[in-house]
């Protein structure tokens, strides 16, 4: 609780131009803004540092629930590892930003776009709910339920590989019931 108690003590962080483009957070540059989901803004991004180049979720919500909710995902996104979750490389607090997460550029459809042109072939089905299932089974292995399994929470590459997203819903054994 004490990572609620500081988040709400903070004031509302302004969320970058709707471009996005040239805004700095911490070592990230902002490109284009390629999406949103639930919770956050999605940019194209690139650490200054290291020269390489990741997407950063600038959190859109001020209240104390979604700070929880943005700070579970990004903890369970990084603890996690498996081939078909989407990992977390970075995640903290900007002053101008807010909160933020990183993670590595997919180029990838959610699959709520895909099945928005019509049903899947029952091969690319099978193949994206298998990869999705191992994911599952990865967060069950480790006392963790996604709660929120949906189309919108699943990018699949052009290559067929699927990635499980939205944590934020998680619940866990050791975890506040957001």
């Amino acid at each position: 609780m004490k990572g609620i108690a500081m988040a709400s003590s903070r004031q509302p962080a302004r969320a970058p131009t709707a471009s996005g483009e040239g805004a700095e957070i911490k070592n990230y540059v902002l490109g284009e803004r390629i999406g949103q989901d639930e919770l956050a803004l999605i940019y194209r991004a690139r650490h200054q540092t290291l020269d390489r180049d990741v997407h950063i979720h600038v959190l859109r919500r001020s209240g104390w629930i979604a700070v929880s909710r943005f700070q579970l995902a990004a903890k369970l996104g990084a603890r996690v590892q498996h081939p078909h979750l989407l990992p977390v490389l970075d995640a903290g607090h900007d002053e101008q930003y807010g909160y933020y997460m990183v993670t590595p550029p997919v180029d990838a459809q959610r699959l709520q776009q895909l099945l928005e042109k019509g049903p899947l072939p029952p091969p690319q089905a099978i193949r994206i709910f298998a990869q999705i299932g191992q994911a599952l089974d990865a967060l069950h292995r480790q006392g963790i339920i996604h709660r929120d399994v949906q189309p919108e929470n699943i990018l699949v590459t052009s290559d067929g590989v699927a990635y499980l997203t939205g944590l934020s819903l998680a619940a866990t054994a050791d975890g506040p019931d957001l």
